[in-house]
């Protein structure tokens, strides 16, 4: 099974690099393949990692069928044109059952029952409309038009969503290459160097190592798996308890999905969607993600104060410290290009991870056949075939939770829903901005729960974005809106599957880590509100606001963290609940308001926590004061 499984994934890769840079085909035809190496890829992981017998066999019964109903949707493409209007035949119905069950057979066993039974509720949504109470209500669907509508056609399974399968593949093998070529350990050392000897040191790399990373495949949950088994023990060992270890893991990966330059998969899919240049939505997004991170940068340095935690007093350091930096500077070269690619060639996301896997495969290749001589080239190429296949393996999974995305969108186009859901928020907000964003972040956070963040924002961005942008709010901050929103579901509880991912590696309680997740994020469920408020957080605006919008955004950041973690930076005072309940509200306040009188009230607060006066201070109680 192994060699069949890597030999698929070569065949699938070769496929998306040679789409990449030129192969013509229609749309559906393309989306075709895309879902047929899923499924196929897909029953095969379960296959191999199933628990019991009779998933495997399921899973391995179910390939040939699954091959059978993508080549099938593939070869009638040609005939599509000339069955307008004309009923399915009972193969296309059977085919559209295949395809559907293997889509969710594959989805329950890679993330669990929450997102397949939202499929499932998609489903029975569109075959029984005409039984729906109140504005649900619509025509409905018979086997003969779901089959026509959502399986023949570029409206479900295989609709837009899933045609940016190649996207995520392709830089999911991106990252594959790059932890190859040696760059994860070098981000790991250059932030050890960088923070590692300060007091809450071990917590500050794993930060910033993981947005380094998360930042570029844009698959958060894989991103706690691979640096957290580094991170988080480290974090251990200095004294950090292993929920906050684990929940600043969590956190700083998740957060890694707006964080400039790459900012993974969904960055491509919002251009898809909004039609917004791709640098533009990058360089939107750099404030607010520089404000999410300097949240979780004061939280552990004030956690480090609360406790004592001292830096890495064993960092080990190179003889040339510059020389390091410099000569590492070689694993930044495929992001360079990358990013060259995306922002001033304007290549498409395809074309462009095509470059930049090229320059890490050419790189891989260099260094080989420089330590091995000639034999080093073949054993370059080896190595970089491996990580083709890792990067497949680590991508099949959500390529199946796409195409299901992909049914749902269709579904909620076709249907009417999505435009009638955009009506229902603001008639229920009586056009009051404030509420309809409420919605949209409360809607956006329901959807997100268990759901890649990907898949989140495909469903939020047809459902909740609308009427956020009818209001008037430009078309990006809408979406930027509910695409932080559809991050966080990551990190909220019921479900949570990054805390609970690092909660495993930590050995602590999953419930409990996803809370201290929460508080750790903090300002991210607030930041997207100032965007809205404050345009110019967005870089909307003229230098001056943006500057005073970013200032205030800051200070707004450091009260509610002060507010929370209840100790301050300078001076290592506790302070009391009414001192922090205060805070807290100033830090909310400074990032919603617009009004400068409450910005300034706001300020006099977080200078008044700072000052010496005892009745702001918890009884009784000296602060841990450590050096910084």
């Amino acid at each position: 099974m192994r060699w069949l499984f890597g030999g698929l994934a070569l065949l699938f890769t070769a496929y998306l690099l040679l789409s990449a840079w030129s192969l013509p085909l229609a749309s559906m035809q393309h989306r075709a393949i895309i879902a047929t190496f899923a499924w196929s890829l897909g029953l095969l992981t379960v296959a191999r990692t199933a628990t019991t017998r009779i998933i495997r066999i399921l899973a391995l019964l179910l390939v040939v069928p699954g091959i059978t109903a993508g080549t099938y949707a593939f070869i009638e493409f040609e005939t599509l044109a000339a069955r307008v209007g004309l009923p399915a035949t009972s193969l296309d119905i059977l085919l559209m059952v295949v395809a559907v069950l293997i889509t969710l057979f594959v989805a329950w066993n890679t993330i669990g029952w929450v997102f397949p039974s939202l499929v499932l509720s998609a489903i029975f949504y569109a075959l029984f409309g005409p039984t729906m109470p109140g504005f649900l209500r619509h025509s409905g669907f018979d086997l003969n038009g779901f089959t026509n509508s959502f399986f023949l056609s570029s409206n479900g399974v295989f609709g837009s969503f899933t045609g940016i399968g190649n996207f995520i593949v392709l830089f999911v093998i991106f990252s594959a290459a790059m932890r190859t070529l040696g760059a994860t350990e070098w981000m790991a050392q250059v932030a050890n160097l960088l923070v590692g000897r300060f007091r809450g040191g071990p917590a500050k790399v794993a930060v910033l190592s993981s947005s380094a990373m998360g930042s570029i495949t844009g698959a958060s949950t894989a991103n706690v798996a691979a640096t957290g088994s580094v991170t988080i023990p480290l974090m251990k060992r200095s004294g950090y308890p292993a929920t906050t270890a684990a929940a600043v893991e969590a956190t700083a990966s998740a957060g890694s999905q707006i964080m400039p330059p790459v900012m993974g998969a969904t960055v491509f899919l919002m251009v898809e969607l909004i039609g917004i240049p791709y640098i533009e939505i990058v360089s939107s997004s750099i404030i607010i993600a520089l404000l999410l991170y300097a949240s979780i940068l004061i939280t552990v340095d004030l956690h480090a104060v609360r406790h004592g935690l001292r830096g890495s007093d064993h960092i080990e350091r190179p003889q040339n410290a510059t020389g390091f930096l410099l000569a590492g500077l070689i694993y930044l070269t495929p992001i360079v290009v990358l990013v060259y690619s995306l922002g001033i060639a304007h290549l498409s996301p395809s074309r462009s991870a095509l470059n930049a896997i090229a320059a890490c495969i050419a790189l891989i290749v260099i260094w080989r056949v420089v330590d091995g001589g000639p034999r080093g080239f073949l054993r370059g190429i080896q190595t970089s075939l491996l990580s083709f296949i890792d990067g497949v393996r680590g991508s099949v999974g959500i390529l199946s939770l796409v195409i299901a995305a992909s049914l749902i969108g269709g579904i909620l186009t076709v249907t009417g829903l999505g435009a009638r859901m955009a009506g229902i928020i603001l008639n229920t907000a009586d056009g009051r901005l404030f509420l309809v964003l409420l919605m949209a972040a409360a809607t956006a956070l329901i959807l997100g729960l268990g759901a890649p963040t990907l898949v989140a924002y495909s469903l939020v961005a047809l459902l909740v974005a609308p009427a956020i942008a009818s209001m008037g709010v430009p078309l990006l901050a809408a979406h930027l809106f509910v695409f932080y929103y559809a991050i966080l579901g990551l990190l909220t509880p019921p479900v949570a599957p990054d805390p609970f991912v690092a909660a495993g590696i930590a050995g602590s309680s999953g419930l409990k880590t996803a809370m201290k997740s929460v508080q750790l994020a903090l300002p991210l469920y607030l930041l997207p509100f100032a965007l809205i408020y404050h345009p110019a957080l967005i870089l909307d605006g003229s230098p001056t606001q943006i500057a005073l919008a970013s200032i205030t955004a800051l200070a707004g950041v450091y009260a509610a963290c002060i507010g929370f973690e209840g100790v301050t930076v300078l001076g290592g005072r506790r302070l009391n609940i009414v001192v922090r309940a205060a805070l807290l509200g100033a830090g909310a306040a400074l990032m919603i308001t617009t009004d400068p009188i409450v910005s300034v009230a706001c300020v006099l607060i977080i200078v008044l926590a700072h000052a010496k006066l005892p009745f702001l201070l918890v009884r009784h109680e000296e602060a841990t004061k450590v050096p910084a």
